[in-house]
């Protein structure tokens, strides 16, 4: 059988196959046609069969199919397949790059390293210019702003009372801080246009030795302003305590039984000619370091 193949191939090719023409050789798929086996080479576009350069042997098994060996011929489900499998391989491929890139580690050049860290900024607790030494506590005091911007207290880095934390209110109000360990005590609010004043008193009589007092303004801070209550503040180191009047904008940070006047304090007069906001003055701003109290 593998001679008589044989020369029925080279027969083939010395009467059907131009001169010259390089050929190739493929296993073709078998259609039965009676006794009769034909082998079959599909075309790229799987519509046709090149009967020219097939080869057809009254044979139980196929024969050899010839054509050119610069062109493919494929069947359309084998292509479809081959098709699939490289998307697949080059999806892989591209996912793999990516993860190994993804994990990788860029490291910038020693000397741009060394520019960038020397042009950080250096974050300070509650936003100070600059960082408190050990054993002192940041902290910064903003007053309101005419009736509509409530103020703000913080401390060590933590915002003790402010608008966005709704626990501030028209008048004064006052945090009470451990001034050993930093930690919030007490705060509240004292409405000091239409309020209690006795409630006031009866907060800053309550304070006890080593607590750090803090005071910031809210529109009006002195309509209900007494004899009493400035000698209290003024007992905790404030200058300006007795002067404290209608829509005025004070900051003071002080502590009971000071021997001296707080360096903490801010303090300005209502005055229509100089009132940044029409009926009030500007807002006001301290901040500095305050020294923890060591037993």
């Amino acid at each position: 059988m593998g001679g008589t193949l044989h020369s029925t191939f080279s027969w083939f090719v010395s009467h059907h196959v131009p001169h010259g023409l390089d050929l190739g050789v493929v296993w073709s798929t078998p259609t039965t046609r009676g006794l009769t086996k034909s082998c079959h080479c599909w075309n790229m576009d799987g519509t046709g069969v090149w009967t020219s350069y097939v080869a057809l042997y009254l044979a139980s098994s196929c024969g050899l199919a010839l054509w050119p060996s610069s062109t493919i011929f494929l069947p359309p489900g084998l292509i479809r397949l081959s098709a699939l499998i490289f998307a697949l391989v080059a999806i892989w491929i591209f996912l793999r790059r990516s993860s190994i890139f993804s994990h990788k580690t860029v490291r910038l050049p020693r000397w741009l390293g060394m520019a960038s860290s020397e042009n950080r900024v250096e974050k300070t607790k509650c936003g100070l210019s600059k960082p408190c030494p050990n054993n002192f506590f940041a902290f910064k005091l903003c007053s309101g702003a005419a009736n509509v911007v409530g103020p703000s207290m913080c401390f060590e880095n933590e915002i003790i009372m402010s608008p966005v934390k709704n626990n501030v209110g028209r008048g004064l109000n006052i945090a009470l801080v451990n001034g050993s360990t930093g930690h919030v005590v007490r705060q509240g609010a004292f409405d000091m246009y239409s309020g209690d004043p006795n409630l006031l008193v009866k907060f800053l009589v309550e304070i006890p030795e080593g607590i750090l007092v803090l005071v910031a303004s809210y529109d009006d801070p002195g309509t209900k302003m007494n004899d009493e209550i400035r000698k209290l503040f003024s007992g905790l180191g404030s200058t300006f305590a007795g002067q404290l009047g209608f829509r005025d904008s004070w900051v003071f940070l002080g502590a009971k039984e000071l021997k001296s006047k707080s360096p903490f304090e801010q303090y300005l007069k209502n005055n229509p000619e100089t009132n940044k906001y029409e009926g009030w003055p500007e807002l006001l701003e301290l901040e500095g370091c305050v020294p923890r109290k060591v037993f």
